[in-house]
């Protein structure tokens, strides 16, 4: 079957989980969605292993997105995760979305990525944030 969404559904559908007002196809549903951060990538069938270390909680996604248009947005502040503040080292190797502070589904997720676009990691050690500059993080829906 050929076929695919369309436009104005991928940019409802964004608002929605961003917790953007929307008067689409969801009226003014909108989900409280959460950043979190893996220390195993999860798949599409999967679930990975979300960091734990001490300091860490998911973010809210609410008022971190900016518009989406054509089926994309990305966030329009920095997004900081918390203080690490054990000893030893966690690497983080990708981040995800979920429709939860805890437990929850995962919505979307990615590896990470540097100012190429090459995959990389992020070791953190004890005092060290984590956190995404404006535009580091991208939601297609096309």
């Amino acid at each position: 079957m050929a076929g695919s969404k369309t436009d104005q559904f991928e940019i409802d559908l964004l608002k929605c989980i961003s917790g953007q007002s929307t008067a689409g196809v969801f009226g003014s549903n909108v989900l409280t969605t959460h950043y979190a951060l893996f220390t195993v990538l999860p798949t599409d069938s999967t679930g990975g292993t979300e960091a734990a270390y001490t300091g860490y909680a998911r973010v809210a996604v609410t008022s971190t997105m900016g518009t989406p248009s054509v089926g994309s947005m990305s966030n329009s502040s920095a997004v900081a995760f918390g203080q690490k503040t054990n000893t030893g080292t966690d690497t983080i190797v990708g981040w995800g979305i979920f429709s939860a502070s805890t437990s929850g589904t995962l919505m979307y997720w990615s590896d990470l990525r540097d100012n190429s676009n090459n995959v990389t990691t992020k070791t953190l050690g004890q005092n060290d944030i984590l956190s995404f500059a404006i535009g580091a993080i991208t939601i297609t829906e096309d």
